[in-house]
C-alpha cells in the first residue's frame, strides 16, 4: 500500500499542541488548527541534499536508530546489526546461523566457485507480469529466510520495477547483504529459474540441485502460517520476531532516510509518541467517498491516543480524514499531495490487475511508500485497515500488541486531553 506522495505537508494541531511541543520556538501560541508547512518534493529533495554531507548521514542514522529502538535519543552508541544478531532475544539460533553461513558464502563467491552455490532470489524484474505490492513483496522476509536455510540457498533480492530495492532499503553495515553481485547478476538466467509461487512448493526444493530458484511469493499471511509451524518449542513467532529480523536485512536508503528525518521533525512526530491511523479506500473497491468507514477508522485510533498521524493512499480520503479529526477537535497531522498517490506494482490505478503505469514514473517517486511505512511503524499503536500495508508497519513497531482493525470494530470518538499516546 502506498500512502500520499509528498508535495505539501500539512500540521493539523491544537494550541495546547503546539504550546506543549514547540514552545521552545519562536511561534505564536494561538495558531490555527490548519497550518501548512514548506513545500518541498521527493525530487527537490534529492536534488538539494548532498548526500555526501557526514553530518546529514549522521543524522539520518541516529533517527533510524531511535525509531527502530535501538537506542536512546541520548546513547552515544547504537547497537549494530551485528550486535543485534548476538543479542537478540527473538531470532532462533538456526536463524542467526543462517545469517553467518550467508555473510561467509557470499564473502568466498568467486568466478570458479559461484556455479556451485545454489541460490534463491526474492525478485521482481521487468519481465514477471505481476510482482505485487510493496507489502506483497516484503512482508514475507522471514518465510523467505527460513525457505533459503531449509533449501541451503544463499538468499538474494533482486528488483527491477519500479527501481531496484536499493534506491529505497540498503542492508545495514553488519547485516545480511542480499544484493547479487553485479559480477554474477549478468551470468545468472533468470528466464528459466524455478520458482517458489506458494508455501507448499518450499519442499519441491529441498535436496534440489538446480543452482537458480526465485520467490514471487503472495499471501494473504505472507508466509507467517508455514513459518509458525515450522518452528521449535519455545521459539518466537513470525509475528515477534519480524522486526529484528527486518533490522538485519534493511534500513532506509539515504534519499528517504533524509525524508523520513525531515518529516518527523515537521509533523512534530517523536517516535513511539503518537498514534497512527492507516486507510485503504482503493482496496478491490472505490470506497473514497465512504465516510462511515473513514470516520470510524478515526474513531479507533482516537481510542488508542492522541496525537494522531493519518496516512491513506487517496488524496480525497485523507482530506476526509484530516477534516473530521479536527472538527472533534483531534490533534493530526497528515500529509498531503496535489499528485495522486502511487501503487509500487500499478501506479496511479490502484483497482487495475495489470497496469505499466508504473514505468512512467522515476524511483524518487515511489519514495514516499517507505517515508509513511516508517511513520506507521514509529507509532506507539496502530488502527489499520484491509490489506497488508498497515499490518506491516504494526510488524515493525516496537509494539505489535498495540492495534486495532478498524474495518473490524466499531468505534467511538475518545477525546484526550494528553498530547501522547496512552502509556
Amino acid at each position: 500500500m502506498l500512502s500520499v506522495s509528498l508535495t505539501k505537508s500539512y500540521k493539523l494541531v491544537s494550541a495546547r499542541f503546539w504550546a506543549a511541543t514547540f514552545c521552545f520556538l519562536s511561534i505564536p501560541l494561538l495558531v490555527p488548527q490548519f497550518v501548512l508547512l514548506r513545500k518541498v518534493t521527493s525530487r527537490q529533495i534529492t536534488d538539494t541534499v548532498n548526500f555526501n554531507d557526514i553530518e546529514m548521514l549522521e543524522s539520518s542514522q541516529r533517527y533510524w536508530d531511535t525509531a527502530m529502538g535501538k537506542q536512546s535519543p541520548d546513547a552515544e552508541k547504537s547497537q549494530s546489526p551485528s550486535e543485534l544478531l548476538i543479542s537478540s532475544p527473538t531470532l532462533p539460533e538456526w536463524m542467526k546461523q543462517y545469517f553467518a553461513w550467508h555473510q561467509e558464502q557470499r564473502q568466498s563467491l568467486n568466478e570458479t566457485n559461484w556455479q556451485s552455490k545454489r541460490y534463491l532470489i526474492v525478485r521482481c524484474l521487468e519481465i514477471d507480469e505481476k510482482c505485487g505490492g510493496t507489502s506483497d513483496r516484503l512482508q514475507s522476509i522471514p518465510f523467505a529466510i527460513m525457505a533459503a536455510n531449509q533449501t541451503q540457498r544463499l538468499l538474494f533480492i533482486k528488483w527491477e520495477r519500479p527501481a531496484p530495492l536499493e534506491k529505497f532499503l540498503v542492508p545495514p553495515q553488519g547485516g545480511l547483504d542480499w544484493r547479487i553481485p553485479d559480477w554474477i547478476d549478468g551470468k545468472l538466467n533468470y528466464a528459466k529459474s524455478a520458482n517458489i509461487m506458494h508455501s507448499k512448493g518450499v519442499k519441491h526444493f529441498i535436496g534440489d540441485d538446480r543452482m537458480l530458484v526465485d520467490m514471487r511469493f503472495q499471501s494473504h499471511d505472507h508466509g507467517s502460517a508455514y513459518y509458525n509451524a515450522h518452528t521449535s518449542l519455545n521459539e518466537s513467532t513470525f509475528e515477534q520476531l519480524y522486526r529484528d529480523c527486518w533490522s538485519i536485512l534493511f534500513q532506509p536508503s539515504l534519499p528517504v532516510a533524509a525524508l523520513i528525518d525531515k518529516e518527523m521533525k515537521e509533523l512534530g512526530l517523536e517516535p513511539n509518541k503518537y498514534v497512527a491511523v492507516h486507510i485503504r479506500s482503493m482496496y478491490r473497491s472505490n470506497k473514497v467517498d465512504d465516510f462511515s468507514m473513514i470516520q470510524n477508522a478515526i474513531n479507533c485510533g482516537s481510542e488508542l491516543g492522541s496525537p494522531m498521524y493519518i496516512a491513506t493512499d487517496s488524496i480525497n480520503t485523507t482530506k476526509k480524514a484530516v477534516r473530521y479529526g479536527r472538527q472533534k477537535g483531534g490533534q493530526v497531522a497528515a500529509r498531503i499531495s496535489e499528485q495522486p498517490p502511487l501503487h509500487i506494482d500499478r501506479g496511479t490505478n490502484f483497482l487495475s490487475r495489470a497496469n505499466p503505469d508504473w514505468s512512467k514514473h522515476g524511483p524518487e517517486a515511489f519514495y514516499d511508500i517507505f517515508v509513511d511505512l516508517y511513520l506507521l511503524a514509529s507509532a506507539r499503536c496502530i488502527a489499520h485497515g484491509v490489506g497488508g500495508y498497515g499490518r506491516w508497519g504494526n510488524l515493525l513497531s516496537q509494539n505489535i500488541s498495540c492495534a486495532t482493525r478498524h474495518y473490524k470494530s466499531k468505534c467511538q470518538w475518545v477525546n484526550r486531553a494528553t498530547t501522547a499516546a496512552l502509556e
